[in-house]
C-alpha cells in the first residue's frame, strides 16, 4: 500500500477475524473518524485523519492516514496493528482541520476491543 508507515499501537481482540473486524469498524465510526477504504477480506481499514507523528524543536511530521491490519493470531484471537502513513510534504495545519491525538484513538480503540 505504502512505502513507509509508522507502527503507532498494537491492539488485541478476542474475538475471530470477522468479528474484530467488524467491532473495530463500529469503534473507528464511534470516534467520528471518516474510512477512505475498508477490505474485510485483506483485513485492513484506512482511515483519513490529521494526526502528528513527531514533534520535534523546529520540525513536525504530520500524518493524513492511519492503517489499521487486522490478522490472526490463532484461535479465537486476533491482533490489529495500527500504522500512521507520514506525510512528510505537509509543513503546517489549516484553521479549519482538526488534528486527532494518536495516543487516544489507539486508547480509545483498545478500550471498546476489552468491552466486547
Amino acid at each position: 500500500m505504502t512505502l513507509w508507515r509508522e507502527l503507532v499501537g498494537t491492539i488485541s481482540f478476542r474475538v475471530d477475524r470477522d468479528s474484530a473486524f467488524t467491532d473495530l469498524l463500529s469503534a473507528i465510526e464511534a470516534l467520528d473518524l471518516q474510512v477512505c477504504e475498508a477490505d474485510q477480506h485483506k483485513g485492513f481499514i484506512v482511515v483519513r485523519c490529521l494526526t502528528r507523528l513527531v514533534n520535534l524543536v523546529l520540525w513536525r511530521c504530520w500524518s493524513d492516514k492511519l492503517v489499521f491490519e487486522i490478522s490472526t493470531t490463532g484461535g479465537a484471537s486476533t491482533t490489529v496493528k495500527v500504522y500512521a502513513i507520514p506525510n512528510l510534504f505537509r509543513t503546517g495545519v489549516g484553521s479549519n482541520e482538526k488534528v486527532f491525538d494518536l495516543a487516544r484513538i489507539v486508547d480509545a480503540v483498545k478500550v471498546n476491543a476489552l468491552w466486547r
